[in-house]
């Protein structure tokens, strides 16, 4: 089963191809060839995000072993994103604006 994105669809809807060259973000604005960087950033977040999840996986995998409440764990990773801006706020003298309130709260 092929499942489409909204962009996608409407990409197909409109006969038009969906990826565009011109438009990509592994394209060099300046030389025109193929950023090498980009790629490479996209590579290392998509493993820091699996390894993200990995751990998750074996926290709540140790968290049963263990009989813990998963509701906690889960309450903890909901607040790193806090912790990290009281740590932020402390150590450089960040503040928060109410943009990065709601981006805080939306993930």
């Amino acid at each position: 089963m092929i499942t489409l994105g909204l962009s996608e669809i409407i990409s197909k809807w409109k006969g038009e191809n969906y990826f565009n060259w011109k438009t990509s973000c592994f394209r060099n604005p300046t030389t025109g060839g193929f950023c090498w960087l980009n790629l490479l950033g996209t590579a290392l977040y998509s493993l820091i995000m699996i390894s993200i999840s990995c751990c998750v996986y074996f926290t709540f995998r140790c968290a049963l072993y263990a009989d813990i409440n998963q509701g906690i764990l889960t309450s903890i990773f909901g607040l790193s994103s806090l912790i990290s801006a009281v740590l932020a706020y402390f150590m450089f003298g960040d503040r928060l604006k109410k943009y990065h309130v709601s981006i805080c709260d939306n993930l």
